[in-house]
């Protein structure tokens, strides 16, 4: 659980991430339920030296993108 991350002037509140990380592989969950976003992410990342994959599945919701200071109106 993270207490707060703060981003553009905002702090998100509500955060819960569970990442692994291996040799050359990253993969996780993060979901937000803060009260301007709600997200929920998982993927993963790759790496050998040769060939990169990046696999990542997002859905948000309840955004207010002039709270969170990412757009003025």
């Amino acid at each position: 659980k993270v207490n707060h991350f703060d981003f553009k002037g905002y702090r998100y509140s509500d955060i819960v991430a569970d990442f692994n990380i291996s040799k050359g592989l990253y993969e996780g969950v993060l979901n937000i339920n803060d009260t301007n976003l709600k997200l929920s992410a998982s993927g993963s990342y790759a790496n050998d030296g040769d060939e990169m994959e990046l696999e990542l599945q997002a859905h948000a919701s309840d955004i207010n993108f002039a709270n969170l200071n990412l757009n003025s109106k």
